[in-house]
């Protein structure tokens, strides 16, 4: 009662918004406008290499931020304005962020659509590419002929086979995700066995070696516990999507009562 309860309040108390925001909106507010007036020391360092048309940095900030964003690609977009953070949409795909006023600051290099799907870059219209870079996406007119589209494979036609060479890989890639899983679970429950077996001789120089070798595990699991039982709480706070203490749980997800 006390979830519907805080649900009935929402939608009857007028807050100028049509639906509750995400609860990473905050954060991601923040982190952007600390990237923002963060100083970049060395822009023309060759070891970064900021794609603001992919929103990809070869930088260890990029790499390490939840977000996937970083001091050299806000800097290399035009200033967002505050309706940016409202209606920001969070892909799986990169660009991961998409919006109509996230335009970059200057055209693309060369090479910057190379394995670029489309429709990952907007038109010129939203985009403001500038120079030959438009005629990449076609021209506005009325004739039937099919505008030019970055190609994902280097400039050769895409056809059923490439599709079909997709659905293969998806299939291999399935395979070997379930394998390692089979092979996780064995090797863990084997060693839930030699556990069991020696535990009827409370040896405490086993158990300390055991402790040592199995402490990260067994916290793992505490902490898989702990996301469970907020996620099956009628009177929890739902858990926010980049919780820092659950950050590596993300895409690990919880098992409903009956299991």
């Amino acid at each position: 009662m006390p979830t519907y309860n805080r649900l009935l309040i929402e939608r009857l108390t007028y807050t100028g918004r049509h639906r509750r925001l995400p609860a990473w909106i905050k954060a991601f507010k923040k982190e952007w406008k600390r990237c923002a007036r963060t100083p970049i020391t060395n822009p023309d360092d060759p070891k970064y290499n900021p794609l603001p048309y992919r929103l990809v940095c070869s930088c260890p900030a990029f790499l390490h931020s939840c977000f996937l964003i970083c001091k050299h690609l806000v800097q290399a977009v035009h200033q967002v304005p505050s309706k940016f953070f409202l209606e920001v949409s969070r892909e799986r795909v990169f660009p991961i962020w998409r919006h109509p006023d996230l335009r970059p600051l200057g055209p693309p290099p060369p090479g910057d659509y190379d394995k670029l799907e489309e429709p990952t870059v907007a038109k010129p219209s939203t985009c403001a590419l500038e120079g030959d870079y438009g005629s990449l996406f076609g021209d506005e007119d009325d004739s039937e002929e099919e505008p030019l589209i970055p190609l994902s494979l280097g400039g050769l036609e895409k056809d059923n086979s490439d599709e079909d060479g997709d659905e293969d890989e998806a299939e291999a890639e399935i395979k070997e995700t379930a394998q390692k899983y089979d092979n996780i679970i064995d090797k863990l429950s084997d060693l839930v066995h030699a556990l069991k077996y020696n535990r009827q001789y409370t040896d405490p120089r086993a158990i300390a070696s055991i402790f040592q070798n199995t402490n990260t595990a067994v916290k793992f699991a505490e902490r898989i516990q702990q996301k469970e039982k907020v996620e099956r709480s009628s009177t929890a706070l739902r858990l926010a999507t980049f919780d820092s203490k659950y950050a590596d749980l993300m895409f690990i997800r919880t098992r409903p009562c009956n299991i």
